[in-house]
């Protein structure tokens, strides 16, 4: 059995005075192949598409991951919130840029967790340690959020601030959160400290009107 194929066609390059020119021709029956040929052609095309398509696709996959990565990078340093994200080992894997602008610390500073407790919390790391440890693990047993807790972390400059700090446990890293509240704690220690202030003028202005009422009632008794 033969079959007749009508692609492939014989080129020829012609130059004349006036320019060049290029014919392409076939036989007018066609090309005659053995059908033997034919399924070998028929065999290597199937073969090609199941080597190109798995890799066009993983291309596609791995260009769509790219995009995401670099989403979530732009997002990470992006957000108002100090981030980083540690490993279960300890290894702080990123910084985004707010937590190195609110702390002072870099990742070539500090990179492992316990340099930044050693840092960060040089008076009370030890109690420090179990609450976070306690709290990581309690958080992959309920897959749930790792509680906020209040914490007093002493930035590279020496300044100290209060920072709630919570996270997530995903996939074998934590992305921790650290919200600075050291400008309310102040705001709320100073009206206490007002609220203190005005009681205590407020007992002073009662006694005060207190023994005045009781020297004048005194000589008008006397005179009663």
């Amino acid at each position: 059995m033969e079959v007749k194929i009508f692609f492939n066609p014989v080129l020829v390059n012609i130059t004349l005075p006036n320019g060049s020119w290029q014919m392409a021709a076939i036989p007018k029956g066609g090309w005659q192949v053995s059908e033997t040929m034919w399924s070998l052609r028929l065999g290597l095309l199937v073969i090609s598409t199941l080597i190109i398509l798995p890799l066009y696709l993983l291309g596609r996959f791995l260009e769509n991951k790219r995009r995401s990565d670099q989403r979530f990078i732009h997002l990470f340093n992006t957000t108002p919130i100090a981030m980083g994200i540690v490993t279960i080992l300890g290894i702080i894997s990123e910084l985004n840029d707010h937590f190195k602008n609110l702390f002072g610390y870099t990742q070539q500073v500090i990179p492992f967790i316990k340099n930044w407790y050693n840092k960060a919390d040089p008076e009370y790391r030890e109690k420090v340690l179990e609450t976070w440890n306690a709290e990581i693990e309690r958080a992959i047993e309920s897959n749930s959020t790792i509680k906020v807790h209040e914490y007093r972390v002493t930035c590279k400059s020496g300044e100290e601030r209060i920072v709630k700090i919570s996270g997530k446990v995903m996939e074998g890293y934590v992305l921790a959160t650290f919200v600075d509240i050291t400008q309310r704690k102040i705001a709320e220690r100073e009206l206490i400290e007002a609220k203190e202030q005005a009681e205590k003028t407020n007992q002073a202005k009662s006694e005060f009107l207190s023994r005045m009422s009781h020297d004048l009632r005194t000589p008008m008794n006397a005179i009663l």
